[in-house]
């Protein structure tokens, strides 16, 4: 299954490098996660997706493992339709991608709250403080689908570490992945997700 979400995620960021996302969130992030999510409903909506997660490396041109992401959410309020989404979120601190390895839910809010297609993009910041740093992120959505949402939005990323230990072959967790705790299975897509971004 990992080899199929790392086949949607190098599709992901090859069609949304040709779009308007700046070249300084690529060059200067963090890390990237990169999500695709299908949404459906009728009032109430449920959305679920699968991704990935690596860490830019400190040379500034090659990226860590990937560590699997699921991707859970629900709306209430006006809400109907059925539509595709490719999210890239752009951690821009180490603080900011330590929250995404964490082995906790990470809440992304209403930021990825669209309205209609049937296709519309939306780029959004988000700025919080802890007592640890700085979280600093850019987030990228681009939707596909005739759907209007506008309403109450719960959207939530989490590791999935059964993913990462069916992949690599041991328990590890999403931190560990990421700071090259494992030896990345070859021809099973890392390399080609790793040159496209």
């Amino acid at each position: 299954h990992m080899e199929t979400i790392l086949k949607r995620c190098a599709a992901t960021v090859e069609d949304l490098s040709k779009k308007e996302i700046p070249q300084a969130a690529w060059k200067n992030c963090a890390g990237v996660a990169i999500i695709n999510i299908s949404e459906t409903g009728f009032v109430v909506s449920i959305a679920e997706g699968d991704g990935v997660l690596l860490k830019h490396n400190c040379d500034g041109n090659s990226w860590s493992a990937p560590s699997a992401l699921k991707f859970t959410g629900s709306s209430a309020g006006a809400v109907f339709g059925k539509a595709k989404l490719q999210v890239i979120l752009f951690p821009m601190s180490q603080y900011a991608f330590n929250m995404l390895t964490a082995d906790m839910k990470y809440e992304l809010g209403a930021q990825i709250g669209l309205a209609a297609g049937p296709y519309s993009r939306e780029a959004s910041l988000t700025v919080g403080a802890g007592g640890h740093g700085v979280d600093v992120t850019y987030s990228y959505v681009f939707e596909e689908g005739a759907f209007l949402n506008i309403g109450i939005n719960n959207y939530f990323l989490e590791n999935v570490d059964f993913e990462n230990q069916a992949f690599y072959g041991k328990h590890v967790v999403a931190k560990d992945i990421v700071e090259g705790a494992v030896d990345v299975p070859r021809g099973k897509g890392v390399e080609e997700l790793q040159a496209k971004l």
